[in-house]
């Protein structure tokens, strides 16, 4: 078994590679976790529910979504996170996030090639590049799993 590089007392594996995180010995145990670089993207996400529409349409919101990498400490597979910090979230391994993101390919691409879903994309994106408010820093950490 290889040397293990403490940097926290509650850390049973070394850093991977990729971990970004400064451990300390008073992390929170939810926070035992390396994590990678977060890469934000801006989206925009179906409310349900009537919200201001009376028709009962369903809301659209900008918002954004992190994804990164994180690997529990102690755990055996790294998971692909991709989640706002608060109410969405996927926490998938590698290979099942690989085969999401294919999936997902293929569903936007019969989709975008729908006149009525070209216009309707633009508009959104539209809509998005003019968007002003608070960034969607919760204050919480990307990837806590909820315990």
């Amino acid at each position: 078994m290889p040397a293990i590089d403490r940097s926290a007392v509650w850390q049973r594996t070394r850093c991977p590679s990729w971990c970004v995180v400064t451990h300390s010995d008073d992390d929170h145990m939810h926070d035992w976790r390396h994590q990678s670089e977060t890469y934000a993207l801006p989206v925009l996400a179906v409310s349900e529910g009537t919200g201001s529409h009376p028709d009962g349409r369903d809301n659209w919101q900008s918002t954004e979504l992190v994804i990164c990498l994180q690997l529990r400490d102690g755990a055996d597979h790294t998971e692909v996170y991709i989640g706002d910090g608060t109410d969405q979230r996927l926490a998938l391994d590698a290979p099942s996030a690989l085969r999401l993101a294919r999936k997902l390919a293929s569903v936007v691409q019969v989709l975008t090639a729908l006149p009525d879903v070209q216009l309707e994309a633009a508009r959104f994106a539209a809509d998005a590049a003019t968007e002003t408010g608070p960034p969607c820093d919760t204050g919480r950490s990307p990837g806590k799993m909820d315990s």
